[in-house]
């Protein structure tokens, strides 16, 4: 749980980029920041993701800087629910590739057995995301494989990718 609330290890996620054939950074860089977004702060800490907590992070990338919310579903000691949503558009060039909270994500941990996890995350687009950042399944697969492996502990870039 704790590599959950770590976002500023964000920027140390390498993914399998399937338009550029290689390796490359999540992100550039990632922090937890206040509620208007404009000063950072420390990471939550895992005793902090209680039921109903809600953090602002900013991830900086491809598409600029970005905010985003993630906010703690369910908590208990076999089962974590944890999803995020951007809270600014995602732009990509000249383009808003996301309207705001049109990213949604929700991750899954769950205890399956002593030293046992079993891991998923979701990803939807809702109204407000430009049908030229639909359609891109191989590219989010390998984004949400690097999370995982994150969450797991595994290096990131490992080969194979899951998808090329």
């Amino acid at each position: 749980m704790a590599r959950l609330s770590r976002i500023s290890s964000l920027k140390s996620v390498r993914y399998w980029s399937v338009t550029r054939k290689r390796w490359e950074p999540l992100v550039a860089d990632s922090g937890a920041v206040d509620e208007t977004g404009e000063q950072r702060r420390p990471d939550p800490t895992p005793s902090t993701l209680t039921p109903g907590a809600s953090f602002r992070y900013f991830e900086i990338g491809r598409a600029g800087r970005t905010l985003h919310r993630m906010t703690v579903h369910e908590r208990s000691a076999d089962r974590i629910v944890v999803g995020t949503e951007n809270v600014t558009p995602i732009r990509v060039l000249m383009l808003t590739a996301f309207e705001a909270g049109a990213l949604q994500t929700v991750a899954f941990l769950e205890r399956h057995g002593p030293g046992e996890w079993g891991y998923y995350h979701v990803i939807r687009a809702t109204e407000g995301a430009n049908a030229v950042a639909l359609g891109k399944d191989a590219s989010y697969l390998n984004r949400l494989a690097a999370l995982y492996r994150h969450a797991a502990g595994i290096p990131t870039d490992l080969e194979p990718p899951v998808s090329r």
